[in-house]
């Protein structure tokens, strides 16, 4: 019932209430939520890294994998179908078994041992020097050349021989 005085609500037009922070806390607030979102950026990012990296180390395992299974069908399990003339700079024998060699494994030293005994004794039936062998191009020669030297120093190493 009207009894004749009116109550006045006094609001704020300021915009500002109990719960208003200072000018402090909102930029420590914002300060706070800008380096949370780089740490974020961060993790996303790096676990994005680490996934590319795992994928093309299993992709390299699986095609190394596929290689050894060909050049065993095609060699022989441990390279007992290998002829001279198959240890020569850039044949498939070749490639394929320093493409797939794992120094640690002792059954791959073997085959690496072979071939190094292959290519002394083409080069010695041959007579001519390692860099002019069957028409081959110098950087091939010399990229087989230096990647069985890198796979040998890695042996030696592993296996402290």
């Amino acid at each position: 019932m009207f009894d004749g005085r009116s109550s006045r609500r006094h609001v704020n037009l300021g915009g500002r209430n109990a719960k208003t922070e200072t000018r402090e806390q909102v930029l420590a607030r914002t300060r706070a939520e800008r380096e949370a979102r780089a740490r974020h950026k961060l993790e996303r990012q790096s676990a994005i890294c680490i996934q590319a990296y795992w994928r093309a180390k299993h992709a390299l395992g699986v095609s190394r994998e596929a290689h050894r299974a060909a050049w065993q069908r095609a060699f022989g399990a441990s390279g007992q179908d290998v002829t001279a003339g198959d240890a020569i700079a850039g044949s498939r024998y070749l490639r394929s078994l320093l493409f797939f060699i794992r120094p640690p494994n002792l059954n791959d030293v073997l085959l690496l041992t072979q071939a190094a005994r292959l290519i002394v004794s083409e080069q010695q039936q041959q007579g001519h020097p390692l860099l002019g062998f069957n028409g081959n191009n110098g950087s091939t020669v010399m990229y087989t050349a230096q990647r069985l030297l890198h796979i040998s120093l890695e042996i030696l190493v592993i296996h402290r021989w």
